[in-house]
């Protein structure tokens, strides 16, 4: 539940940052159902857009400083799929 609360805590900072409507609902729904899930379910959030792709590369990398890399169990890898740092760190 710990990382659940800080994972919100840095999409909400994060989204705050950015122009409003810069992601679809689409996408929005799909990470609060993997944040509503605590980070565990493998639940996919797709970027279709430049500011989709930039905002999940950004999170990607928040999400990996929080030990989503593996370092805790409880925490399902990275949702974002489709984004030039996720696909490069899953061919290296």
């Amino acid at each position: 539940m710990v990382f659940q609360r800080k994972q919100q805590n840095r999409c909400d900072q994060t989204r705050a940052a950015m122009p409003a409507n810069a992601t679809s609902d689409a996408f929005n729904q799909q990470e609060d159902a993997f944040i509503a899930s605590g980070c565990t379910e493998r639940i996919y959030v797709c970027p279709h857009s430049k500011a989709e792709l930039a905002y999940a590369n950004l999170m990607s990398i928040k999400m990996m400083n929080a030990g989503a890399t593996g370092k805790n169990p409880d925490v399902q890898k990275l949702p974002f799929t489709g984004s030039f740092f996720v696909s490069h760190m899953m061919s290296v």
